[in-house]
């Protein structure tokens, strides 16, 4: 089930122009590295303001990288059922596109 979920995610954001996502061997989170997307590379996001922008323009709750001592990217989680999966991982891809 995690696999099918990690790897929705995978296709939805992993082939997003100069976004990185190290492939997850296992667990509920995914690592999401969106420095190099256009959105950022234009706008010069701290990863605290993106993760605060994903949230009030398209509704998706992420962790910034910071909570975990990195100062890019971000983390999400794989918890819900597919289709809302699928409805965040779209609203990230429009808003770093």
């Amino acid at each position: 089930m995690l696999k099918g979920k990690r790897d929705l995610v995978m296709s939805r954001l992993g082939d997003i122009s100069g976004v990185r996502i190290p492939r997850p061997e296992g667990g509920f989170f995914v690592f999401v590295d969106a420095r190099g997307s256009q959105r950022c590379a234009e706008s010069s996001y701290a990863v605290d303001e993106l993760c605060r922008n994903l949230l009030t323009q398209c509704g998706v709750l992420v962790v910034p990288g910071t909570s975990f001592g990195c100062d890019y990217g971000f983390r999400l989680s794989l918890c819900g059922n597919e289709e809302q999966l699928r409805i965040g991982f779209d609203r990230i891809r429009e808003f770093l596109i």
